[in-house]
């Protein structure tokens, strides 16, 4: 069996959002990829969900007491993948702020 890098939808901000869209169907990754390339000086905190469709349910991811963010030029690994949503909280307002997100699955 090998694994294979799979592109995900981009998480952006909307409008003075602080809330990035949510990105779903992770249930056939090992792991993500989180990647940005902006130079803002905003930091970006994860946000996960155990449910696929609800907008409610959302906690802070945390590994090893800490939580997980992102900051610019930065690209973070998350895995395994206990989680069926993810999305980012930002700081401060980050209308145009895009990451890119890959997933690496078994095939």
């Amino acid at each position: 069996m090998g694994f294979h890098v799979k592109d995900l939808p981009d998480l952006t901000f909307t409008g003075t959002s602080t809330v990035s869209n949510a990105i779903g169907n992770l249930e056939d990754c090992e792991g993500l990829m989180v990647y940005w390339s902006s130079s803002t000086g905003t930091t970006m905190t994860f946000q996960v969900s155990p449910d696929a469709t609800s907008t409610a349910t959302f906690g802070i991811l945390q590994s090893g007491g800490a939580d997980v963010t992102i900051t610019a030029a930065e690209s973070v690994v998350v895995s395994p993948i206990p989680f069926r949503q993810l999305r980012l909280l930002a700081t401060a307002a980050s209308t145009g702020s895009l990451f890119r997100v890959s997933g690496q699955i078994k095939i």
